[in-house]
């Protein structure tokens, strides 16, 4: 598994979170269990304070007898309370004073504690049994005397080995009379949480190299379905776009990874046909002046001839390169529309002028054929935002397109409204018409039909570059047709502000 893979990332990452939370969770449980096992030991011991508080306080009650000395009849109580089992195994005191409940003191279990009775007035000390030289010393070195009237609870050491210490004060008539000190052993606790600490110490290791597994095993489950149309996608060549990726998985993001993948095809070999097709005809188009220009220089190399030939032969030359600089700037165009539209000058320009504009110079085109051009302006809309150098580009297109295809003496209209988002601009004239095999074919590139009284033929780039201007403007253009009758184009164009909810006629020119 190579360390730039996803896989190694997704086990990896995987792993580390496992580990993390892991830790994590190890740490709190054993905190936790460490202080509920202290909170335990505490409770022990003050349990075991308040018995034998109770039971010195019990037996003063019912074996002290007015006169006695009370200091000797407390020696008793702590004597016995020191030495119960020696107590219990001779049967003695228990006979004597008929105490019941002394039975109460039985499920105390004192023989491995280590026990301190320190008697305030006296400064006597008394020690259970197993309280040796140096564990005496301790315990006397212990004792917080400055705060004796309260119980403190603290960890000591004794022989090397851990104890929770309870000092907790008794008292008789109102006044404190002994200071006891019980310290118990934190064998158990420190076993069980060794225990506990070696059994996540190894566990944690474990759990993770299992989890590197797990997590190898469903990465590469995971990642197999893109490997697979990673591999299909590498199938899929310029020579052959017709393939498309298939998937037997039905996990959402492979489906959108596919779908993806098979539009990405599918554009590809929209643009590769379009490319191919475009170039097919850009090497037709080029071809005819490039013959020509080569005729015409090779006949004229070929022998001595006259001034007036040899400007004819220019005058040829000088045509067909003139048509080839306009397929070229045309081609350019197109390009640029279509792949660079952030290369045009989106301005606010005068609507009037620009229509006045174009009109009057179709005019002149239109006067050898007699073909009167109309505008008419039915909106209030004075401004529209675009490129205006291009937009005299798409309506001159479509106009000059409508002058090849009208008759001598026909009639243009441009009429010029507006709907509440749009600008909307209609060319009809009174020509030849467009048949309904041909109005679906007109806006592709280079696609030209020759009117029969046109001397004059052009490269089928106009209505294409038209409907690409129109697009980068956000708008469109529609045609309508009647065979016989006319045509009209629809220019439609987003417009800034909306227009007056009334539309009038404001002028009309011819």
């Amino acid at each position: 598994m190579r360390i730039q893979s996803i896989k190694f990332k997704i086990t990896i990452l995987y792993t580390i979170a496992l580990g993390t939370l892991l830790v994590a969770y190890s740490s709190y449980l054993y905190l936790t269990l460490s202080r509920g096992l202290g909170e335990d030991l505490d409770i022990e011991l003050k349990t075991k304070t308040k018995q034998i508080k109770y039971f010195i306080e019990e037996f003063n009650r019912q074996t002290f007898q007015p006169g006695e000395n009370i200091d000797k009849n407390f020696d008793d109580a702590i004597d016995m309370t020191i030495n119960l089992d020696e107590y219990r195994s001779r049967e003695l005191t228990l006979k004597a004073t008929n105490n019941d409940w002394l039975k109460s003191f039985d499920h105390l279990d004192l023989s491995e504690d280590y026990i301190y009775f320190l008697n305030v007035d006296s400064n006597v000390p008394a020690f259970t049994k197993n309280v040796n030289g140096e564990i005496k010393a301790v315990f006397l070195n212990t004792v917080d005397k400055n705060n004796s009237m309260q119980r403190i609870l603290k960890n000591i050491r004794l022989n090397n080995e851990y104890f929770r210490l309870i000092q907790e004060p008794v008292y008789f008539n109102g006044k404190l009379k002994f200071i006891i000190l019980i310290a118990t052993s934190q064998k158990t606790l420190v076993m069980v949480l060794k225990e506990r600490r070696d059994i996540l110490f190894f566990s944690i290791p474990f759990v993770l190299v299992l989890a590197i597994l797990i997590s190898k095993y469903f990465s590469d489950r995971l990642v197999k379905p893109i490997v697979e149309v990673a591999s299909v996608a590498e199938q899929v060549t310029h020579k052959d776009l017709s393939q498309r990726i298939k998937t037997r998985y039905n996990d959402e993001e492979i489906k959108i990874m596919v779908a993806a993948f098979n539009k990405m095809i599918d554009r590809l070999q929209k643009a590769f046909g379009h490319i191919a097709e475009f170039n097919s005809h850009v090497a037709h188009e080029l071809k005819t002046p490039i013959a020509i220009i080569n005729g015409e220089c090779e006949v004229a190399l070929r022998k001595e001839q006259s001034n007036n030939e040899y400007k004819e032969t220019l005058k040829a030359v000088f045509e067909e390169s003139k048509k080839m600089l306009k397929i070229t700037e045309d081609l350019l165009l197109l390009a640029k529309a279509d792949y660079v539209p952030e290369n045009f000058v989106f301005e606010e320009f005068d609507l009037n002028e620009f229509f006045e504009e174009i009109c009057g110079k179709e005019r002149k085109i239109a006067l050898e054929k007699e073909i009167d051009i109309k505008l008419k302006v039915l909106t209030k809309i004075r401004t529209l935002k675009g490129d205006a150098l291009h937009l005299r580009r798409l309506f001159l297109n479509i106009i000059n397109n409508a002058i090849k295809f009208t008759s001598k003496g026909g009639v243009i209209n441009l009429t010029v409204k507006a709907d509440q988002n749009n600008l909307i601009v209609e060319i009809s004239d009174t020509g030849i018409g467009i048949s309904s095999e041909d109005i679906n074919k007109i806006f592709d590139q280079f696609y030209q039909k020759v009117p029969t009284d046109s001397h004059t033929r052009g490269i089928g780039l106009g209505l294409s570059i038209a409907q690409s201007l129109a697009k980068v403007h956000s708008g469109k253009v529609k045609v309508q047709s009647i065979v016989d009758k006319g045509t009209t184009f629809t220019v439609i164009l987003p417009i800034l502000s909306s227009p007056p909810k009334s539309q009038e006629a404001i002028y009309t020119t011819s």
